[in-house]
């Protein structure tokens, strides 16, 4: 089902003209992404806020 909708939104960003699309996924769907075509470039830090 991922795989799908991914698919089906890269679809639509390339039909808006969009020629790069941004992922912020966790690590458990980098085998997917990679299996699609996708490479990383970068990472994100999540940050968690305390008071």
């Amino acid at each position: 089902m991922y795989s799908a909708i991914l698919v089906h939104r890269a679809r639509i960003a390339k039909d808006r003209g969009y020629e790069y699309l941004r992922v912020d996924a966790s690590e458990d769907s980098r085998p997917i992404l990679q299996k699609l075509g996708l490479h990383a470039v970068t990472t994100t830090t999540p940050y968690q806020f305390s008071v």
